[in-house]
């Protein structure tokens, strides 16, 4: 029983897929009538700006480089990393280099990057 059990514990592990989100998928989620859909993508839209946030914390007090500098004052919401993303995926349609398949991580990092330079 013992075995089985490990078994499908690591069946399950093994499987589970990976989950990102593709600029060409989020365009359909955003557009999305249903309700559950677009919660759930503002959740994880939200867990994504967290991760930048975060991500350019540390690399500024382990590294002394931070990622991008936003204003001393920036505190975005959910509805501002949806607008990071719509920004970014407009600017790259208008440059010739908008990828439907894309991941949206990339897209968020690359507009802070863009958008709020160090100096």
């Amino acid at each position: 029983m013992k075995k089985l059990l490990i078994f499908i514990c690591l069946s399950l592990l093994i499987s589970t897929p990976s989950f990102s989100l593709t600029a060409g998928k989020y365009l359909i989620d955003r557009n999305s009538d249903d309700s559950v859909t677009i919660n759930l993508l503002k959740v994880y839209i939200k867990g994504v700006g967290r991760a930048n946030f975060w991500t350019n914390a540390i690399s500024e007090v382990v590294q002394n480089k931070a990622l991008f500098c936003p204003p001393g004052n920036w505190n975005p919401k959910v509805d501002d990393y949806l607008s990071y993303l719509d920004a970014e995926i407009v600017h790259r349609k208008n440059k010739g280099k908008y990828v439907k398949t894309d991941e949206i991580e990339f897209y968020m990092t690359t507009y802070l990057i863009r958008t709020y330079p160090c100096k």
